[in-house]
């Protein structure tokens, strides 16, 4: 009995320190967009491109990961309730009707982050460790 304790004790241990080094969250980025906090129903609605101008008068751009991305899945269904190409066929859909500019579908975190931090009035998502992540870019999310 005592070595079976033992064993579940060391499991959770290990357990434990996986979590805490492979701790990864989304982090929404943002370059000039007027805004340095934003809640989740203020993001969910700009990267659902119902949003085309800032209060700044910047356009707009929304950067997301491409369906080659690892962490698609887990961003299409927190913000859309849809697979990867779920997701993709919305944003074609909007393009199509003409309701919105093309969103940029970028596979890396380093991909998002160069482009959001080259291009003014754009919005991205990350998952990733904040340490990643350049500061100034960082928009705090409110759930």
């Amino acid at each position: 009995m005592l070595k079976l304790y033992f064993i579940l004790l060391s499991f959770v241990y290990v357990l434990n320190i996986n979590a805490q080094t492979t701790q990864n969250d989304i982090f929404v980025i943002g370059n000039n967009i007027g805004l340095q906090k934003m809640n989740f129903d203020e993001v969910k609605s700009v990267f659902r491109g119902e949003e085309a101008m800032w209060g700044n008068n910047e356009g707009v751009t929304v950067v997301l990961p491409s369906s080659k991305s690892e962490f698609s899945v887990l961003v299409a269904k927190k913000f859309f309730d849809l697979s990867p190409m779920g997701m993709k066929r919305y944003w074609l859909g909007l393009v199509f009707q003409g309701r919105a500019n093309p969103p940029r579908f970028l596979e890396t975190n380093e991909e998002i982050i160069s482009y959001v931090k080259k291009n003014s009035g754009s919005i991205g998502i990350l998952y990733c460790t904040k340490d990643n992540i350049p500061k100034s870019l960082i928009i705090e999310l409110n759930y």
